[in-house]
């Protein structure tokens, strides 16, 4: 077309019938459907499918060629748009195993069928004729709300809070309901469950704002062990249910932290997928799956942090956002050198930053429930009344004084990395210049 050509090459193996294309030139392009995704494959367990067959496919056709070939996948479901060949041969774990070992493991998979497979299927393999009867029944077949994962020995579905009709009408499929929040919130109506005929019925604690306790999570994961099917799991905006969800099955179904995050997007689950508000949801599942051989936490002397001469630090890590507050006004001029970098924690997220003026703190201080400052309750950049006037509800004060701190330091340096480990998240962690803070962060 144009002056454009595309070379098609056959990649079988997620279907029979795969094709990547080829566009030649600087760099080359590849357009790779589901054979090769960002970090991943497509399944190969329906329409001719075949893992071996798609291993041999990526690993002989598609990394071969020049390492700086952009890879444009047919979708990804974490928004990201493309990634290159060099890329994928070094982080697609999938494909750093052994053949042997990716049919071993595309075949342990046990995947769930995606919505209306028997049209969809029967479709693509008729060149796109649908029968609309049966596109009808199919997705009448499917339940109203959210996702429904198969399960054994029945099924169950996702949902976030509902209207008393919405409820009333779809109550009466289900034997068993678990809500995850309080008994007190007004979404939760026990008596309309009840009266639509759900026989077992409980409630486990987990508010929006705040990860479950060891002991609330062994409860509410045994409650999806022990209940009747059908089933229903529901929370208010259904991202609590769905990692509640994902990590019962991962861990019936032996997945590990490592592979889990496909197993997540294998089964579109709302909270990995389209939402970026709830990555401690996602580290949450992560650090439960991790935790079988998690080695004690030794505390190391406090080692000399680098200076970095370079107003906003490059550090491999998600930069945080240049607006505190979206709608404030006056922090439209903050900027990635004052508040310094956002990291992924877990439980939750950790933020850094040096000193900052009363203005600059007042915009910021709202979007934190902790906040650990490194000096001492004296200094003049530490403002407590202005942290708790706008919301921050646990706030200490560690003593740290940096790479030159005597080794009577250590005792002070364990105190500070506890406090990391028991406040709520969100949390900033601040000093004078945020160097401190960094390597204090650095060190947990």
């Amino acid at each position: 077309f144009g002056r454009f050509a595309l070379e098609a090459i056959a990649t079988p193996g997620h279907t029979l019938g795969c094709i990547t294309w080829l566009l030649q030139g600087s760099p080359h392009r590849v357009f790779t459907g589901d054979s090769l995704l960002i970090r991943g494959c497509g399944r190969t367990d329906f329409q001719g499918g075949d893992a071996g067959m798609l291993h041999d496919s990526v690993t002989t056709k598609l990394f071969t060629l020049p390492g700086e070939t952009m890879v444009y996948p047919g979708h990804d479901y974490r928004g990201r748009a493309s990634s290159t060949i060099d890329q994928e041969k070094s982080f697609n774990w999938r494909f750093t195993k052994t053949r042997g070992e990716f049919v071993s493991y595309m075949s342990r998979l046990n995947l769930p069928c995606p919505k209306c497979l028997d049209v969809v299927v029967a479709a693509n393999l008729s060149c796109g004729a649908l029968d609309m009867r049966e596109v009808e029944e199919s997705i009448a077949s499917q339940p109203e709300l959210g996702i429904h994962v198969p399960d054994r020995p029945g099924d169950i579905g996702l949902c976030g809070d509902l209207p008393k009709e919405a409820l009333k009408k779809i109550a009466g499929r289900y034997a068993s309901w678990v809500y995850l929040n309080m008994k007190s919130n007004p979404a939760f109506m026990p008596e309309e469950l009840k009266s639509a005929g759900v026989q077992s019925l409980e409630v486990w604690p987990f508010p929006s704002q705040f990860l479950p306790s060891e002991a609330n999570t062994r409860g509410a994961l045994a409650a999806l062990d022990k209940l009747p099917r059908p089933l229903m799991l529901q929370c208010s905006g259904g991202n609590r249910a769905g990692a509640l969800l994902l990590l019962w099955l991962a861990k019936k179904q032996g997945y590990t932290a490592e592979s889990a995050p496909q197993l997540a997007m294998d089964l579109s689950l709302k909270f990995w997928t389209t939402s970026d508000q709830v990555g401690h949801y996602r580290a949450w599942v992560l650090e439960q799956l991790s935790q079988k051989a998690a080695p004690p936490i030794m505390l190391p002397r406090p080692i000399a942090v680098p200076v970095v001469d370079s107003p906003v630090q490059r550090l491999p890590v998600r930069l945080s956002e240049t607006v505190a507050v979206r709608d404030s006004p006056s922090c439209l001029a903050l900027t990635q050198s004052q508040l310094g970098v956002e990291v992924p924690a877990m439980p939750g997220d950790v933020g850094l930053c040096g000193a900052l003026s009363k203005e600059t703190l007042e915009a910021v201080a709202r979007r934190y429930t902790s906040w650990v400052y490194l000096n001492t309750s004296s200094d003049p950049d530490f403002m407590p009344d202005v942290l708790k006037r706008f919301g921050v509800k646990a706030i200490e004060v560690r003593t740290f004084r940096g790479p030159q701190a005597p080794d009577s330091e250590e005792e002070a340096v364990a105190a500070a990395i506890e406090a990391l480990e028991r406040l709520p998240r969100p949390l900033m962690l601040q000093c004078s210049t945020g160097s401190r803070a960094g390597g204090l962060l650095l060190l947990w």
